[in-house]
């Protein structure tokens, strides 16, 4: 540290972009790490993108030696309306142990609560020990809404601008100016620090049986305590020298509707006179006391009011106290749900003419065992039967059980209609409901409708959704059910205020002009977005505004595993989409480890991206005056458009397509029918299809009989080949199939004898020989034989064994594996060294308890455990064949199906989330110690098809990738974690010290209900773990 110093702390302003880019590349801050060194134009653009709150340098001998930014955006994450983000956090390594923080984060704290700003948001890398304590000393906590985004980077939050500006009204009527003075200099310097600065654990407490965090201002002689509920985020109790005043509800911040509760009030007056007081409070909208009282000097006054909750209400409870001397307001955030929570657990595609199955849960929240009849109402029997399918109508239902309810929906009409299922109790009250859209389609026929949230636009293939709160896009593909797209609300003129992954409330209105097109009007800007669809499976948005120059759009690729191919002059650049930690965000998208792309227009051939995965691919095409083309690291390129001088309005547009296998000659062939005003959009249909059965049996001496049909849907005779092969060994068998009438099916067997220990599954191929098309159905051949399950009551265990695996299964801990063993050699064991980790809350490793990510973040891992979860494991022995065993085990949380075939050393995980509306995602954890016999010696894995190499090296990392991971042991075996689900990912992340952990994660959408499968196999070589592990790849058994 330099003593003596006479350091200053000043706004800075535009003139300062070229002192403050050489102060960043001077101290390897920002991007001049990856080859980036930033200039004066660089932070010019800063300056001009960034709605900036606040901007501060400290200066020595007139240079820089410290900056800090409070701005509303971060990594494209847009601030709340009365929040800010701190960033650009930067001290001289000389001056870091100095008071520079206290100058900065002092000034920072008055100037704010003078811009009327409440929350302060920031990230830290959880691993960085200094900074964390830094952020925790100056009131940025950590909470249960803390989240560790893909970059691996934590969010805290600072309540402190808030307590002080709530403190300064609520004591108006008594604080001296000196004291106002105070509180507005001195800042966080007021707030006494936490214990554990440095920790990752949550810094938030229980108090009246809430999540809490308290803030204890040090004002010399007069101490203040404020407790911040997290629920609601406002302050939910305060106490100073002369008064203590809070309000909660005894039986917590979850209840049930016709639950009876108890409010408490507690009141203590140490001033030297009485007060008259004016007191009211209400939950929601429904008022519950309205009272004048007179409080005594140096009395606690308590009381209670007993009242029965009696509708759902996701609010607070508010409890203002007026006098003259004060006026306070304490909140109590509070969630009041039916006894009886419905929901469709799966949302059927329905298409006009073909039944389909849906399924309803209906979930008992209360504490009581309750009985209900389910009844089903819909808006248009012209258009839709149904009929459920289970015999007892009347049905008793325990605490916390769910009970699943069967509907067969039979669509008679293409339309909309509404449905409601209700759950009714023998007084014949509604305790539970669910309405639902839903909608009956047909090839060449489009739907728009609204939700509650969402304006939706909608056909056989695809579905557009429009946040009506924020106007986020989101795009689906509904044969697959996954999520593609997301983009944000785009932004009209500088300064850039919307974001992709939080992103901003915008105020809108909409209109629906056609059964394919929506219009939806900004109200401050005016800025109007059209969407419709210009074929099946292409979407075009346009935007348009008469006043301004500048269109900034954001549109994400959600496709993890994507390969990225940009049409440059120089000629196609085809790359995998980057992952891992961003290097820089100055402009959310310009900087990109290993893949620079130019921003000037001019540089590129063609106005289009290609993302290809190994199941879907997109093309992003746009039209308009480009001013800039902007790449980021894992999203499709965000472009700004402009307006020239002769132009009276500004409009551009864009559009997505789903594209087939040949997907660059497809999007290049739509781009030019799009810029030629053409609409020659044609999809191929492929009329025929296998059936057979998924499962047979082999013979231990290689005997096997499979048979099925082949299914001509066409309107003209089929002519072709049918193919039996077993990848893994030389045999084909072949079916030469002379004619097939129309809409009929043809029967076929095949028999044969082949070696049974590498024919576990085959692939049957029809080629057509009229037109060339061809199907492939995968089929699986597995040995006769039982397995064995042996209970331990003494540890409460169940032993499961196949003859080639061993696998422990732990009842009282969330029905967790604690142990997989191969042939007597180890592959995964619970270690309690584990428990010491520096991991999150919660996190139990091995584990299937469900963790929460961020429901607002994609690949946002934060584990938040659930508590009093009540665990039961209910065992089925051979459900579908002889041959197949499954456990399932079932929390509050999640349901888990463990499956296992005899002789095979696979084992298949299948976990469904049963908090939903909780848990917007779950991740199914493995970890690897560093150390033992079987720490982790070379990892195999995919991104984008292609096989890459990792070699632990004791540095934190996080890598995602394709579905697949190989894993060479330690003890020479190697496992293979393949994931089966549509939107199943998986991700490596090495802890220093500590080990590798194997994330499989999935995050839930409209459609789709976060179902995670997978499978795990061994081999003792590598090829034989890749072979067992795409055994069971269809895998659905049940």
């Amino acid at each position: 540290m330099i003593y003596g110093m006479d350091v200053q702390v000043r706004e800075c302003t535009e003139a300062d972009s070229e002192k403050l880019a050489h102060f960043y590349n001077k101290y390897q801050y920002g991007p001049i790490k990856y080859g980036y060194p930033l200039n004066k134009q660089d932070i010019k653009q800063l300056f001009r993108e960034r709605k900036i709150q606040l901007y501060l340098i400290a200066e020595y001998e007139n240079e820089i030696i410290a900056s800090l930014l409070f701005s509303s955006l971060s990594g494209q994450r847009a601030a709340v309306s009365d929040g800010t983000w701190a960033g650009f956090f930067l001290i001289h390594p000389e001056f870091r142990s100095g008071n520079i923080p206290d100058k900065l984060f002092a000034y920072a704290i008055k100037n704010l609560i003078q811009q009327d700003i409440k929350y302060i948001d920031t990230e830290v890398n959880p691993e960085d020990k200094v900074a964390m304590a830094l952020y925790k000393r100056v009131g940025l906590y950590q909470t249960s809404r803390s989240y560790i985004d893909y970059d691996g980077y934590l969010n805290l939050r600072s309540y402190l601008p808030y307590v002080i500006n709530y403190l300064l009204d609520a004591f108006k009527p008594i604080i001296s100016k000196s004291d106002q003075d105070i509180w507005l200099s001195r800042g966080w310097k007021t707030v006494r620090g936490l214990k554990s600065l440095r920790s990752i654990q949550s810094n938030a407490i229980t108090r009246n049986g809430i999540e809490v965090v308290k803030y204890a201002i040090n004002l010399g002689a007069k101490d203040v305590n404020c407790w911040v509920d997290i629920k609601s985020e406002k302050i939910t109790e305060v106490e100073t020298e002369q008064v203590r005043f809070t309000s909660y509800i005894l039986e917590g911040n979850n209840l049930i509707v016709g639950e009876k509760i108890h409010i408490c009030y507690v009141y203590e007056n140490h001033f030297s006179n009485p007060i008259e007081a004016s007191i009211t409070s209400k939950i929601g909208d429904d008022y519950l006391i309205d009272l004048k009282k007179t409080f005594y000097p140096n009395k606690k006054y308590e009381w209670e009011e007993v009242i029965t909750v009696t509708k759902e209400i996701e609010g607070e409870l508010v409890t203002k106290l007026k006098a003259k001397e004060l006026e306070l307001t304490v909140h109590f955030g509070v969630t009041i749900a039916n006894p009886l929570e419905v929901n469709v657990a799966n949302h059927p595609k329905l298409i006009n003419g073909k039944e389909s199955a849906c399924i309803v849960n209906v979930k008992n929240n209360s504490l009581d065992r309750l009985i209900y009849k389910l009844f089903i109402q819909q808006g248009n029997p012209k258009i839709l039967d149904f009929k459920p399918l289970e015999k007892h109508q009347i049905c008793i239902i325990e605490p916390g059980e769910i009970k699943i309810h069967p509907i067969l929906l039979n669509p008679k009409k293409i339309g909309i209609t509404n449905m409601i299922f209700s759950a009714v109790s023998h007084q014949n009250k509604s305790i539970g409901e669910l309405k639902t859209i839903i909608p009956i389609h047909a090839h060449g026929r489009n739907h728009v409708y609204e939700t509650e949230e969402y304006l939706v636009l909608e056909n056989m293939y695809i579905t557009v959704q429009i946040s009506k709160i924020t106007g986020c896009l989101y795009i689906y593909d509904l044969r697959k059910q996954q999520l593609l797209v997301k983009e944000a609300w785009p932004d009209l003129d500088y300064p850039f205020l919307n974001a992709v992954k939080e992103p901003k409330v915008n105020e809108l209105s909409w209109a629906i002009k056609s059964d394919s097109c929506f219009e939806i009007i900004h109200k401050a800007t005016r800025l109007k977005r059209s969407i419709r669809f210009l074929s099946d499976k292409i979407v075009q948005i346009k935007d348009f505004a008469k006043e301004g120059k500048y269109i900034k759009i954001y549109p994400w690729c959600m496709l993890y595993d994507a390969k990225m191919t940009v049409p440059l002059k120089i000629g196609l650049v085809s790359k995998p989409m980057v992952y891992g930690e961003y290097p820089y965000a100055l402009h959310d998208y310009e900087f990109v480890n290993q893949f620079d792309l130019p921003s000037h227009p001019d540089m590129y051939e063609r106005n289009y991206t290609l993302f290809e995965s190994q199941n879907i691919n997109i093309g992003f095409i746009w039209k308009g005056n480009i001013e800039r083309i902007l790449f980021g690291l894992r999203w499709m390129p965000a472009v700004i458009f402009t307006r020239n001088d002769k132009e009276k309005c500004i409009t551009k547009t864009h559009y997505y397509t789903l594209c087939s296998r040949d997907s660059k000659d497809e999007v290049e062939e739509i781009y030019n029918d799009i810029t030629s005003h053409t609409s020659k959009f044609i999809s191929n249909k492929i009329p025929y299809s296998i059936e057979t059965d998924q499962f047979h049996i082999i013979n231990e001496n290689g005997e096997f009989y499979i048979h099925g049909s082949l299914k001509n849907l066409f309107s003209s005779i089929l002519k072709g080949k049918l193919t039996l092969v077993f990848p893994q060994i030389p045999y084909e068998q072949h079916l030469f199939i002379q004619d097939i009438d129309s809409i009929s099916n043809f029967d076929f067997e095949f028999n044969g004898k082949v070696k049974w220990s590498k024919a576990h599954y085959a692939t049957l191929t029809y080629q057509d020989d009229l037109n060339g098309n061809t199907i492939t159905k995968n089929i699986y051949l597995f040995p006769k034989g039982r397995n064995e399950l042996t209970y331990n009551e003494k540890k409460q265990e169940y032993l499961v064994q196949n003859n080639v695996l061993d696998i422990m299964i732990k009842v009282n801990q969330s029905s967790k594996i604690t142990e997989f063993m191969y042939k007597d050699k180890e592959i995964l064991k619970e270690k309690s060294a584990l428990n010491s980790y520096n991991f999150l809350p919660g996190l139990m490793i091995p584990t299937v308890q469900s963790c929460t990510p961020d429901c607002k973040e994609d690949l946002s891992i934060n584990s938040i455990h659930l508590k009093n979860s009540a665990n039961s494991v209910v065992v089925k022995e051979n459900t579908y064949r002889e041959f197949i065993h499954q456990v399932f085990c079932q929390s509050n949380e999640s349901k888990v199906r463990y499956t296992t075939v005899f002789d095979l050393p696979i084992l298949q995980v299948q976990m469904k989330n049963l908090q939903k509306e909780k848990m917007k995602a779950s991740v199914f954890h493995l970890f690897w110690e560093k150390k033992g016999k079987t720490k982790i010696k070379k990892i195999y894995y995919w991104q984008n098809g292609e096989q890459n190499t990792l070699i632990p090296n004791d540095k934190q990392r996080k890598i995602y990738l394709d579905k697949k991971v190989i894993l060479e042991l330690s003890n020479g075996l190697y496992v293979s974690i393949l994931a089966l689900s549509h939107n199943t990912k998986c991700f490596i992340y090495e802890w220093p010290k500590k080990g590798i952990q194997i994330g499989i994660y999935d995050n839930q959408n409209e459609f789709y209900d976060a179902d995670i499968r997978f499978n795990i196999a061994v081999g003792e070589t590598l090829l034989d773990s890749e072979y067992f592990s795409q055994i069971l790849l269809e895998g659905n058994m049940t």
